[in-house]
């Protein structure tokens, strides 16, 4: 989702283009969508080719991100697909209707096959219009940091009839990384799902789009969770200065569900969910989730220790210098060296990368440790976890039972084979969020609906 924190990058294969003309897209124009096998993992892929003028324009999809601009070169029956930010380049040569072609990336070369037409992805619980409820979409400001931030009020099924004082509305916000309102990743919507689901079970929503994503606007260089925070601090405020509801929630996904539970600690809303929310310190979780993508990738379990080792150091540095390391080359390598870290080169390589980030965003999350704001929380507490979650182990949800203050409207529960979006999962496609048709199990937006009801 924005927001999966994974330092540990899939390989994109690339072959070099032997031909540099540029030409009309022709017989190219138009989408195409492939597989490419890497690590055990099939990743769908999708490009776009338009001619604009007498130049081509290309687009990608891929993992849930979308509109990635592609390098296009077209000569003959030859294809050549190139995106230089990762390093990635596929050559291709049409055969009948289908491209036949390569990938390939430091030494590593696979063949992938591509088809016309755009990936056909299934999402029987997207809303559908006509809706038995009102949406209105609304622009409100978080003043103190500049932010424009657009979003949609959807009011509950009967609203016109129902006192407002007893219409309880959430705020979601969604997990990291820039999303859209509808927290929108692998052509799944769950905040729509979710919004939709609550307005047919009386209770409104506001969902909004982050700062720098859809249409809303505010400053991104440095921004943070501290930010983040401010921005959905500033939507609980617009909804309570409205006067149409009752009690103001905040749903939080992922990242979101820390924000939620950062708020709740400075007593801003009457309860909250938090949807595998980190309640352990950043680094904890994020080490624990590359050591565990590493494992279903089937990395011995010493190599994958050893990486975890590995980015703790950096980021016990990272932390210590406020920022990235210095020479993080000779950081890196030392490190493995004193600490006896056998890694091949790809991960040494990927360790510098890390090392030398620019990123306030990943700074502040490793070193955030949120115990000392959730132990001062006051309001009802729903927090849930998936026992297959890839992201955010199900443990996370054990440390946060134990800082919460008692309070007999909290619910805190783990869902049983469900994976970070609360799909319903195995342990072998937990990750595959776009195989699965579903986008939010049923009992999940059963428990969050009577859970808000029963408040």
């Amino acid at each position: 989702m924005r927001r999966v924190v994974l330092t540990v990058a899939l390989l994109f294969v690339a072959a070099g283009c032997m031909f540099s003309q540029s030409g009309a897209a022709g017989k190219f124009a138009g989408y195409w969508n492939g597989v490419l096998s890497v690590g055990g993992q099939q990743i769908k892929m999708e490009f776009g080719i338009q001619e604009r003028g007498e130049s081509i324009v290309g687009t990608m999809a891929a993992q849930g991100q979308k509109g990635i601009p592609v390098d296009v070169t077209v000569k003959g029956d030859s294809l050549c697909l190139q995106v230089k930010p990762l390093n990635m380049t596929y050559a291709g040569v049409k055969f009948g209707a289908n491209v036949m072609g390569t990938f390939s990336q430091n030494g590593f070369t696979t063949a992938m096959m591509l088809f016309p037409g755009k990936i056909q992805r299934i999402r029987p619980q997207a809303p559908k219009a006509p809706y038995p409820y009102i949406a209105e979409d609304i622009i409100f400001s978080n003043e103190t940091e500049g932010s424009q931030l657009a979003g949609t009020i959807t009011y509950p099924v009967g609203y016109e009839n129902m006192n407002p004082a007893e219409v309880p509305v959430v705020v979601m916000v969604t997990g990291s990384g820039l999303q859209n309102r509808d927290e929108e990743v692998f052509d799944h919507k769950p905040f729509a799902v979710i919004a939709d689901w609550l307005a047919r079970n009386g209770i409104a929503s506001l969902r909004y789009d982050d700062r720098g994503a859809g249409k809303s606007t505010g400053p991104l260089e440095a921004a943070t969770s501290k930010n983040y925070a401010a921005d959905a601090s500033a939507a609980v405020e617009y909804v309570r200065g409205l006067k149409k509801f009752g009690k103001v929630g905040i749903l939080g996904h992922s990242e979101g569900g820390t924000i939620a539970l950062m708020l709740a600690g400075e007593d801003i809303p009457d309860y909250i969910i938090s949807m595998a929310g980190v309640a352990t310190q950043g680094v904890e979780c994020i080490v624990w989730q590359n050591v565990a993508l590493l494992e279903q990738q089937g990395v011995p379990e010493q190599m994958r220790n050893d990486y975890g080792k590995a980015l703790r150091g950096i980021y016990a540095q990272r932390v210590k210098n406020g920022g990235p390391v210095a020479d993080a080359q000779k950081f890196v390598q030392q490190m493995c060296s004193s600490e006896g870290l056998k890694l091949p080169p790809q991960f040494v390589a990927n360790l510098v990368s890390v090392a030398s980030l620019e990123s306030p965003w990943i700074d502040f999350f490793v070193a955030y440790d949120p115990a000392e704001t959730i132990v001062e929380i006051k309001c009802p507490v729903m927090a849930v976890n998936g026992t297959l979650d890839m992201q955010v182990p199900v443990e996370n949800i054990q440390v946060l039972e134990t800082l919460l203050p008692p309070n007999a409207k909290n619910m805190i529960k783990e869902f049983s084979g469900k994976n970070h979006l609360f799909q319903n999962c195995t342990k072998g496609n937990s990750l595959q969020y776009e195989e699965i048709e579903e986008t939010i199990s049923r009992d999940v937006l059963e428990d969050i609906s009577n859970w808000i009801k029963g408040l």
